[in-house]
């Protein structure tokens, strides 16, 4: 049926529109302003906290447009507007519940493994031969 195919497809367009602009958007905010955290966190390795927020950035685009694009697969036939919204409105909720989510995970570890990093670090005068 056309008018099932047309609700699927602008169903499909919409989620992935506010999904990509949603993740695209807080991830940009996270990489801005996680560098503060990171770099109280790895203290004077300024370059490692760099290098690990770009990494950070990086992985929770492919996770979560990922996870987005591949979610679509399971949608089951829009045949109409209310289930168009419904559906939309659903799978967008679960996306931004897993953002949330995902980003305190990754405070908790950064900062958890950051320290952990910095205390178990040798000293530079370990490093060198006597």
């Amino acid at each position: 049926n056309k008018s099932v195919m047309n609700h699927q497809l602008l169903s499909y367009v919409i989620y992935l529109s506010i999904t990509i602009f949603i993740t695209v958007y807080v991830g940009w905010l996270l990489f801005k302003n996680g560098w503060i955290h990171l770099k109280a966190t790895f203290g004077k390795e300024e370059q490692l906290a760099e290098k690990i927020n770009q990494l950070l950035l990086v992985g929770y685009y492919l996770l979560n447009i990922g996870y987005s694009v591949q979610s679509i697969h399971t949608w089951p036939s829009i045949n109409n507007t209310l289930q168009l919204c419904t559906e939309v409105g659903t799978r967008s909720g679960k996306i931004i519940l897993l953002l949330g989510i995902m980003h305190f995970v990754n405070m908790r570890a950064t900062h958890y493994y950051g320290k952990k990093l910095i205390v178990h670090q040798p000293s530079p005068k370990n490093i060198l031969p006597p």
